[in-house]
């Protein structure tokens, strides 16, 4: 059996935000017990990770981190050429990922119990993001 849906989402700012609920929700209205969730995020800003987030501290320290670790500074736009304005926005995109696929656990989602599914955006602009998610199994 194969499900989908496309789930939108309206950012006010960059950041992490989980979706792990919205996820959850729709693996069980899929009503399949056993098999593959997918999600693809339709954005090339934009991308799904998942990790042990137990706090808000920790989500925002993952989003610093990777806004430090490729930085977005005049500076860097003054030394790359016109053509490539948005070298460092793509650069902290080579290093996440625009899809994600997860296990299907009696009709859940197989993470572990730390576990979040989140997105997070690098644009700073108000807009809606929309993300894919396919399940297949039985």
């Amino acid at each position: 059996m194969v499900f989908q849906d496309t789930i939108k989402l309206f950012q006010t700012d960059g950041g992490a935000y989980e979706i792990t609920s919205l996820i959850s929700e729709l693996i069980a209205e899929s009503d399949i017990k056993t098999g593959t969730c997918h999600l693809f995020v339709h954005s090339s800003v934009a991308s799904l990770l998942i990790a042990d987030f137990a706090d808000d501290s920790m989500k925002n320290d993952t989003a610093s981190f990777l806004a430090d670790l490729v930085p977005s500074t005049d500076e860097n736009s003054e030394r790359i050429n016109q053509g490539m304005n948005e070298f460092s926005v793509d650069m902290r995109y080579a290093l996440s990922q625009n899809s994600l696929t997860i296990p299907v656990s009696n009709n859940h989602p197989g993470i572990g119990i730390w576990q979040g599914i989140y997105l997070w955006d690098s644009s700073q602009n108000q807009t809606e993001r929309k993300i894919t998610v396919t399940i297949t199994g039985e």
